[in-house]
């Protein structure tokens, strides 16, 4: 039995998007980003206050290890991006 190919007959063309649609392909792509980022800082803030008040307070202070999850955090969100 010879296998059978389903997408053989199948033609694909490409059609480039507009300029308009292009730009608000972006606007929709950093507005979700925004509304990612404050989600993801809404629920930072809900499930761990304690390193949100202590950002204040160790204002200056050497670097702890939770301060370098956060930072290695946003850069990961930047590379996302």
């Amino acid at each position: 039995m010879e296998p059978v190919h389903l997408l053989e007959s199948l033609e694909v063309s490409y059609v480039q998007a507009s300029h308009g649609k292009r730009f608000v392909n972006s606007l929709i792509d950093i507005i979700g980003f925004y509304v990612l980022i404050v989600g993801l800082g809404i629920f930072y803030a809900v499930f761990f206050p304690e390193q949100v008040e202590s950002i204040d307070d160790d204002f200056g202070a050497a670097a702890t290890a939770s301060d370098l999850w956060l930072n290695l955090f946003v850069i990961l969100l930047y590379i996302g991006y």
